[in-house]
């Protein structure tokens, strides 16, 4: 029980952070200037910051509960704070508390290109924390240091790519709902920006995802990577992520172009947003499983026996 509550103040945590910091960033290049605010631009980051703070408040009481072997203690305010503020990963915890209690503040205030830069910041202090949390944290001498910054950059890739499904998403809807040629300019503009780092993030990625794979499962371990719980939930994060990339090239090579030929032609327009809509929630269905993985293999022990 304890340990499903843990998991699940994971995926909240992981996916508020990444979607507060991929999303500021978004608002900043993905969205034409000179255009009026959205109405789900304030509300899906107060929606993501909440859900970070609720996700930590609840992963340090578990968290509290599971260390003192005592499920009573997970209700005292005491030994949630000796958690937090005398270990590694309750500091960093704690360090993400406040930096989306800071995020929160900044939403109140009105909304201009200063604050969606101010809340990108806070969104990637919230994210980074992320790495001293996991096994990368735990070696931080000599190559383990390797380890550590593939972690930092494998969050600030998957910030960005995770974090502008939403407005993307956001955005087709709207498109969709309205059938308007400006709303779909607006779509195609997004996309234009998104990929024109959507490259470079995946390369990111894959790189550090690889370097991560070396460290987490050992050069002589790979035998066992369709024969342990580790490894096959590590193979399924895997096909997940191939998956995604396989509907981000469909959507840069095959529905982007459809969609910016259907512009200005009422007939071709609707299909081709719809297309692009049902194509961007397969690939948030599939980041969110990814998300899953990612929660639950924080709580398990990797197989390379160096950790």
């Amino acid at each position: 029980m304890t340990a499903g509550i843990i998991g699940v103040a994971r995926l909240l945590q992981f996916l508020g952070a990444l979607l507060l910091f991929g999303a500021s960033l978004f608002h900043l290049y993905g969205l034409a200037p000179q255009t009026a605010p959205r109405p789900w631009q304030r509300p899906l980051l107060l929606i993501s910051a909440a859900a970070a703070l609720l996700g930590a408040l609840v992963w340090s009481a578990a968290e509290t509960g599971a260390m003192s072997d005592e499920p009573g203690e997970a209700m005292h305010v005491s030994a949630i704070w000796m958690m937090l503020s005398q270990t590694r990963f309750g500091l960093a915890c704690l360090l993400r508390m406040a930096v989306v209690l800071l995020a929160l503040g900044v939403l109140l205030t009105r909304q201009s290109t200063r604050q969606w830069t101010v809340l990108t910041v806070l969104g990637a202090a919230a994210t980074l924390s992320f790495a001293w949390t996991g096994h990368g944290a735990q070696n931080v001498h000599g190559l383990g240091s390797v380890h550590l910054i593939a972690d930092l950059l494998h969050l600030l890739a998957g910030g960005i790519w995770v974090g502008a499904l939403a407005p993307l998403l956001l955005l087709a809807i709207t498109a969709k709902r309205s059938g308007q040629s400006e709303d779909a300019q607006s779509l195609a503009f997004a996309l234009d920006r998104f990929s024109a780092i959507g490259i470079w993030t995946v390369v990111m990625l894959v790189a550090s995802g690889i370097v991560n794979a070396w460290f987490l499962i050992g050069p002589s371990n790979w035998p066992e990577l369709f024969s342990s719980q580790y490894g096959l939930l590590l193979s399924l994060k895997v096909a997940f992520f191939a998956a995604m990339l396989g509907l981000a090239m469909l959507n840069r090579y095959h529905l982007s172009p459809a969609l910016k030929g259907a512009i200005g032609s009422p007939g071709r327009l609707a299909p081709a947003v719809g297309a692009f809509r049902s194509s961007l929630v397969g690939e948030s269905l599939l980041a969110a499983l990814v998300l899953i993985a990612v929660s639950v293999l924080g709580m398990l022990a990797p197989l390379s026996s160096t950790l």
